[in-house]
């Protein structure tokens, strides 16, 4: 979606760094916008505070919290924030631009995906969540807007703007409640206590919208969907659609426990969940996707249905966000609507159209982030005036079916407690503790109490290579005689292989990214390094090596930054096999420029170079250098029949010297000269003259 001509931010440049190019979305609190980083010349989204809330220091301690919160969450599938600040007076965020639609998006254009695929979409954003789970951050918004598709297909969760951590989010102090209604947990809704089991519950909505089509709570006001979900039972996916099987209504069911102790601890406990529950269903149900049948009809409000007045309406106010600002929904409740935090749909057009402008949406609905005050909940409706004692009825009637084993004992005898404790209700058999047991021992223990057992493995990175990752039924549910266990049993971390190619050589983001496709999705971090044969941004190493490898292993890229700054050595009066070995210490390269004749330096050894000794340079360099040829060659002259004295006087202005020879003087004149008049001799040599 371009940006409105309107808009007095497109163009502008925050900071000196961030060019506004064009107007994602507009939410409650926040607008965000497509920009490109103009230092490092990337596409990123920045989002921008309303000014009119910018004054609040409340909303401006949400906004700078959810940075901070979000920096602290590094993993390739959540979405990254880079920086933060203050523009005229508004806080921002820079973010990762993620190109791709959210998961509403996707329902909304290709319909529901096939069952396999939905438990693979929860699967990767489980993962994302686990991290910030670890960290000790519960995310509290979590809902198909929050989920965002790369091109790739890879998922990323948006968004950690109502993440707190979990020693900060014992109850709300506000007395209201933000987050989507639609999304809420029972908890949530009814004390304002948040911890990770309420982002599963979330995750336990996601995954029954995507099966079904449906959200499993519809009315028409949003406190009437939070109603349901405190005080009404959470309905099983095959209640929607028929064919799908028993372990997909277990597994959702256990996500979605109404008490928050019947769901998965937390993201990486659910996980596991989800990949036990996927490697156990057959293909055809893998590869089979529901048609989402027509919403059900909206259920009235719960006292009408005892004839009792609607529930008192929320105090002013509480219809907006908990940031005050107007929120809105598209088609009723779960429609895409922007959040108080301004839902991240970084993805082009794509993104932004099925996010539209949430200025202009105006039916109340229950799928944007909402405040609800947590006092205005309406109990269950009282029973019907025509049937007082019916609950006196089933507690009388629960007493007796109780009473009648124990009469049935004392006055059958041994052949009734026969029947009670094989066959009747004193057969059901607790199911033992076996996670974390070898398969052995946990098939022993469920044999040694007469319950069969039925084997699926799966990867799983907390829990060791025959070990049960979990049980379903899970540990103290009761079963009758000879009823299956089903055990998944652990393979260990899941390997993945790092490349013998297509990594060395490649630039950071190329190498990273061929680590993703080849499975790996842990930490890959750059560690710089020095090359004389590879350029900056090059990768020289990995490490692990190339190989088998946990797939969230941390792996190192050694990118190089050049050649590594080195002095220039002196090579001066070296020979050059001398001046070679000194330069390879440093891996540079010693090339003859040129050779000289030298009264000074010896044949053979090196007169000057270049660059000079000293001088600054990298290892892998070239020094130039002129070599000497040794002493001047001079011409001896012509002297003999030259007196002695004048003779000399020219041999040694030639840069020669005499050695003087001969018998008795009679002339002093020479009358030899060796060598020769006319011959070449380097110059020192010594001339013999015989003088006469």
């Amino acid at each position: 979606m371009s940006a409105p001509p309107s808009d007095p931010l497109v163009g502008q440049l925050i900071d000196a760094r961030y060019r506004i190019d064009s107007r994602i979305a507009r939410g409650g609190m926040a607008t965000v916008y497509r920009a490109t980083d103009t230092r490092l010349d990337r596409p990123v989204a920045v989002k921008i505070l309303h000014p009119h809330l910018a004054e609040g220091p409340k909303f401006v301690d949400r906004f700078r919290r959810e940075a901070r919160a979000a920096a602290r969450l590094v993993h390739s599938g959540i979405v990254a924030v880079y920086d933060q600040g203050t523009w005229g007076g508004a806080p921002y965020l820079v973010m990762e631009l993620v190109e791709g639609p959210n998961l509403r998006t996707l329902l909304t254009e290709s319909g529901l995906p096939p069952v396999g695929k939905a438990l693979d979409l929860v699967c990767q954003a489980l993962e994302a969540l686990a991290v910030a789970h670890t960290e000790g951050f519960v995310h509290r918004d979590i809902k198909p807007e929050n989920i965002l598709l790369t091109t790739a297909g890879r998922v990323k969760v948006a968004d950690f703007g109502l993440a707190r951590a979990v020693s900060e989010v014992t109850a709300a102090s506000s007395g209201v409640v933000l987050g989507t209604v639609a999304y809420l947990s029972p908890e949530l809704i009814a004390e304002g206590v948040a911890d990770k089991r309420a982002d599963i519950y979330a995750f336990g909505v996601v995954l029954f919208e995507l099966l079904t089509g449906t959200q499993p709570f519809q009315a028409e006001a949003p406190i009437q969907v939070a109603f349901q979900h405190v005080h009404s039972d959470f309905p099983a996916p095959s209640s929607r659609v028929a064919w799908l099987p028993q372990e997909i209504d277990s597994l959702v069911l256990s996500l979605a426990a109404k008490d928050p102790k019947r769901r998965p601890e937390d993201a990486t406990a659910a996980l596991a969940l989800v990949r036990a529950v996927r490697a156990v269903l057959p293909p055809e149900i893998s590869s089979r996707a529901a048609i989402a049948p027509p919403p059900p009809p909206l259920e009235p409000d719960p006292a009408d249905k005892a004839g009792n007045p609607p529930p008192p309406p929320p105090p002013p106010g509480t219809d907006a966000t908990a940031d005050g600002s107007a929120e809105g929904s598209a088609g009723g409740p779960g429609g895409p609507v922007a959040s108080a935090l301004g839902d991240l749909f970084a993805g082009g057009d794509a993104a932004a159209s099925a996010t539209g402008d949430t200025d202009a949406l105006q039916t109340p609905g229950t799928g944007g982030t909402r405040a609800l005050p947590l006092a205005t909940l309406p109990p269950p409706p009282p029973p019907a005036a025509s049937t007082p004692a019916k609950p006196r009825k089933k507690r009388g009637l629960a007493f007796l079916w109780w009473l009648v084993p124990l009469i049935v004992l004392a006055a059958g005898g041994g052949s009734a407690a026969v029947w009670y404790f094989q066959a009747g209700p004193g057969s059901l058999i607790a199911v033992p503790h076996l996670v974390g047991q070898t398969r052995e021992a946990a098939e022993e223990a469920l044999k040694g109490v007469g319950l069969g057992v039925r084997i699926s493995e799966a990867f799983d990175d907390s829990t060791a290579a025959g070990r049960v990752v979990s049980s379903d039924p899970n540990e103290g549910q009761r079963l009758a005689k000879g009823q299956i266990v089903n055990l998944v049993i652990s393979k260990g971390v899941e390997m993945a292989t790092i490349p013998e190619e297509g990594l060395v050589g490649q630039n950071f983001e190329q190498a990273s990214e061929a680590l993703r496709r080849a499975g790996f999705d842990g930490e890959i971090s750059a560690v710089d390094g020095w090359s004389t044969t590879e350029p900056a941004g090059r990768v020289l190493a990995v490490d692990p090596p190339p190989g088998q490898a946990p797939h969230n292993a941390t792996i190192k890229l050694t990118v190089s930054n050049g050649p590594e700054p080195a002095e220039i050595p002196k090579l001066t009066g070296l020979t050059m096999e001398e001046a070679a070995a000194e330069a390879d210490k440093l891996e540079m390269k010693v090339v003859q420029s040129g050779t000289e004749y030298s009264e000074e330096v010896p044949e053979g050894q090196i007169i000057s170079q270049t660059p000079e000794q000293g001088a600054s340079g990298h290892r892998g360099d070239q020094i130039s250098v002129v070599t000497s040829l040794g002493m001047p060659f001079v011409t001896v002259p012509n002297v003999v029949d030259l007196p002695t004295d004048q003779a000399i006087a020219a041999l040694e202005a030639q840069g020669l010297k005499v050695n003087r020879t001969g018998g008795l003087v009679i002339l002093n004149r020479v009358s030899q000269c060796t060598p020769g008049a006319d011959e070449r001799v380097r110059k020192g040599s010594t001339v013999t003259i015989v003088v006469v």
